[in-house]
């Protein structure tokens, strides 16, 4: 979790994606009560066959509060969510 500034607190979510050859996206879930509350904007994860590792930042989150999230990627081959996971943010 990343410090806090004008827009707040951020934290930076770090996982493994692997296109398999076809062209992928991928975004991060987050929120208060589920991964599914907010979510980033889909990126372009490339058509390489090699795993890469995406970051992702959430901003805008409040101090002192347990978040829960998972990256999400998508391609032609379908949809693959990632484990549901949490961080606390710092007050």
């Amino acid at each position: 979790v990343g410090g806090s500034g004008a827009s707040g607190i951020t934290a930076t979510i770090v996982g493994q994606i692997g296109p398999n050859g076809y062209a992928t996206t991928y975004w991060t879930e987050y929120g208060l009560f589920g991964p599914a509350d907010n979510k980033i904007p889909p990126r372009d994860g490339g058509t390489g066959n090699r795993v890469f590792v995406a970051t992702m930042t959430l901003s805008h989150l409040d101090p002192g509060q347990k978040y829960y999230y998972r990256i999400v990627a998508k391609n032609i081959r379908g949809t693959t969510t990632g484990e549901t996971r949490t961080f606390t943010t710092g007050r």
